[in-house]
């Protein structure tokens, strides 16, 4: 009977050994399965991240280029708007010299026709002056 029993021993071993070797493939196999598909899970949505990612870079690219062209062109703006302010400087200078020397030239135009006015009045005196005097002879000789 010891060898009965040592047998029947054996084989309650080799079954529960079995059984729980056959219920630990199956838990490997579970987790196993859950490892894969939470490993799928995870690379789907690192995918997902990284195109994410690329999207929002391409973006922060364009972003860049239009604020680097907008800042080019700024630039560009700021450059032109001083070049026209030193050519409007130019002229601004070049017009005053030109409206100092025509004030000069009206200037000395003015003194010389007042002098020659001064010259006209003071001959038209002595004209006017020398006429009374020979309209003065001329009457003492006719009354004479």
């Amino acid at each position: 009977m010891t060898s009965k029993k040592s047998l029947r021993d054996m084989e309650e071993a080799l079954t529960a050994a079995t059984t729980k070797s056959q219920k630990a493939h199956s838990e490997y196999t579970a987790i196993q399965s859950s490892y894969t598909r939470l490993g799928d899970s995870w690379r789907r949505e690192l995918d997902g991240v990284r195109q994410e990612m690329a999207q929002r870079e391409a973006l922060l690219k364009k972003e860049a280029d239009e604020i680097a062209g907008k800042y080019k062109a700024l630039v560009q703006l700021v450059q032109e708007r001083e070049v026209a302010r030193t050519e409007l400087e130019i002229v601004k200078k070049d017009r005053d010299a030109i409206d100092q020397e025509w004030a000069d030239g009206f200037r000395t135009e003015l003194t010389a026709l007042r002098q020659e006015l001064e010259r006209n009045s003071k001959q038209a005196k002595e004209d006017t002056r020398m006429t009374g005097q020979v309209a003065g002879f001329y009457l003492q000789a006719l009354l004479c």
